[in-house]
């Protein structure tokens, strides 16, 4: 009958000493497992493996794990092999999506899809966003929209990215404060469940690229000011937004405008 005997390095000829017997030497040898059965995790581990309720419940856990699994992995099958490359059929569940989430009508003119990195990409052309009285208040050539995974988990469409690209917008604060965008306003709360507005700010990130913008502030009753080239991006991280705005100003204001 054998029994395990720790190693003794002592009764190895020199240079024949296994790799086996230097690892359990440089590990502290019986040390080492008198301090690991000493450690709280591993009576916690003990009382888990002894306890049949407990030892049920990881069971249940794991099942529910690998189902977790199953079902994502057939999701994203499903969406990579079945929904992309159809999406024109599912263009009224796509836009009616998007409705609910702005509060307000949208209509789109094409629509593409692909991948950025492990996320659905949804690329619009000739968005129109409506008013609640439905009249056109904004036109944007091209969108891109970066579906993020939590929208799974609330409920709500979430987007990883939304980027515009060449809009031409005019950008209005009125006497009393109140921002628009073309006919669009932002901080009136139209649409519903906060507005048109809070919904853009709760995206992870938002950026236009080479955009034409005119100000123009009834507030304080300047004269309008256009802004050509213009780069925006905004970052959202939880109840703070990070802003980087750029562009080309008129020739008497300077050549270059940044704020951060």
């Amino acid at each position: 009958m054998q029994t395990d005997q720790p190693v003794d390095s002592s009764n190895v000829a020199p240079g024949r000493e296994g790799v086996v017997a230097r690892l359990w030497r440089a590990i502290g040898g019986p040390r080492a497992v008198q301090a690991l059965r000493a450690a709280p995790v591993w009576h916690s581990l003990r009382r888990v493996l002894v306890n049949p309720r407990l030892r049920h419940r990881l069971v249940f856990l794991e099942g529910l794990a690998w189902a977790s699994f199953i079902v994502l992995a057939i999701s994203l099958l499903a969406l990579r092999y079945w929904v992309l490359p159809n999406i024109e059929q599912h263009r009224e569940v796509i836009i009616g999506a998007f409705s609910r989430a702005i509060g307000l009508p949208v209509r789109v003119g094409a629509i593409e899809a692909d991948w950025r990195g492990l996320r659905p990409r949804l690329s619009f052309t000739d968005v129109r966003i409506f008013d609640s009285q439905g009249r056109e208040a904004l036109r944007l050539p091209s969108v891109e929209n970066t579906v993020s995974w939590r929208t799974l988990i609330s409920g709500e469409l979430r987007l990883h990215a939304l980027v515009i690209d060449g809009p031409q917008l005019a950008v209005r604060r009125n006497r009393e404060g109140h921002l628009h965008v073309a006919g669009l306003k932002l901080d009136s709360g139209e649409g519903g469940k906060g507005g048109f507005a809070d919904w853009l700010l709760a995206q992870r990130e938002i950026a236009v690229r080479a955009a034409e913008i005119v100000w123009i502030d009834e507030a304080r009753g300047a004269p309008p000011l256009a802004l050509g080239a213009l780069e925006f991006r905004m970052r959202n991280a939880g109840d703070v937004h990070f802003i980087g705005v750029s562009a080309r100003p008129p020739a008497t204001l300077g050549t270059s405008l940044v704020a951060r």
